[in-house]
């Protein structure tokens, strides 16, 4: 999915940009390697190194997640970047919209998110991170997971959707990321006055 119409490619300042980085090869290593291999715990502290040095003169930072790019303050990151595409495709796999981070982050904090996102996501769960479809809730690292909700809240890095703009992305994606009976059921129901708090999720 991609969350903003016409994006141009950007690098993200240095701090950010470090951080996915470290991000995206910590993620790489839960996924070839067993959790107690010598190499992760190197990678854990170089994500919560970076993600210190982020939030060293800001209380949060956040990015939205699209099929091969990173949102950040409305620019998307370049999809020919295979760390930060890697990255960002290995979010969305998971049904994720944003991430967010606030400072005073910790390292089980970090580990069990790499954990989680490292695992081939679970289809039969409604978010595609767990199989009762529920989000994991850190104090300062939030995921945040893409649902009609999502789409039509504030984010840290994005305004809300309008409601239309939100209902023609599900119609979008049926199909291929949305069970298309359920898609048609609950389109209908909002444009006939009903409401929903999550979306069709197969």
């Amino acid at each position: 999915m991609t969350i903003i119409d016409t994006p141009e490619p950007t690098t993200p300042k240095r701090d950010l940009n470090a951080f996915l980085v470290a991000m995206s090869v910590a993620l790489h290593r839960y996924s070839v390697y067993p959790s107690d291999h010598p190499s992760i715990g190197p990678g854990v502290g170089d994500v919560l190194r970076r993600a210190n040095e982020l939030l060293a003169d800001r209380a949060t930072s956040a990015f939205d997640v699209a099929r091969r790019q990173l949102i950040i303050d409305g620019v998307a990151t370049d999809s020919n970047q295979p760390v930060l595409r890697r990255l960002a495709e290995g979010l969305h796999a998971h049904h994720l919209d944003a991430v967010s981070l606030q400072s005073g982050i910790q390292v089980d904090e970090i580990a069990h998110t790499l954990l989680l996102l490292s695992t081939e996501p679970q289809r039969e769960g409604q978010l595609g991170l767990t199989r009762d479809g529920q989000v994991p809730v850190w104090p300062h690292l939030k995921l945040h997971p893409l649902t009609f909700d999502g789409l039509s809240t504030r984010r840290p890095c994005r305004e809300a959707w309008e409601s239309e703009k939100t209902t023609k992305s599900l119609e979008d994606r049926s199909g291929t990321e949305f069970d298309p009976e359920l898609v048609s059921a609950f389109v209908k129901m909002l444009r006939e006055g009903g409401s929903a708090r999550t979306g069709p999720h197969r």
